[in-house]
C-alpha cells in the first residue's frame, strides 16, 4: 500500500496536483494546449517520467484572479507566480 499523505493538500481531500486532462477541462481548452504550455515553460508542472501534472494551487490562483475581473495571460501569470 502506498502512502498518499503528500498527494493531498494539508487538511483537505483535494489532490495537490492535477492531471493535464483536468486542467484542460477547468480552463476550457484542449489537453494539447496544456501540454504545449507546459513544454514551452509557460505553465508549472511536476513531471515523473512521462506523467506531468500541474499544481492545483496554480490553477486555482489563476482562476481566482480571472474571476476577480483581471485579464489573465497564462504565460505572464506563470512567470509572476514562479517569481513570488
Amino acid at each position: 500500500m502506498s502512502d498518499q499523505s503528500n498527494e493531498y493538500a494539508a487538511g483537505g481531500d483535494q489532490p495537490r496536483l492535477l492531471p493535464i486532462r483536468k486542467v484542460a477541462e477547468m480552463l476550457g481548452v484542449s489537453r494539447i494546449t496544456i501540454s504545449r504550455a507546459i513544454a514551452a515553460g509557460e505553465m508549472p508542472c511536476v513531471q515523473v517520467r512521462s506523467k506531468r501534472q500541474v499544481p492545483r494551487v496554480f490553477v486555482e490562483s489563476l482562476l481566482s484572479t480571472a474571476e476577480s475581473g483581471e485579464s489573465v495571460v497564462v504565460e505572464e501569470y506563470a512567470a509572476n507566480w514562479r517569481a513570488r
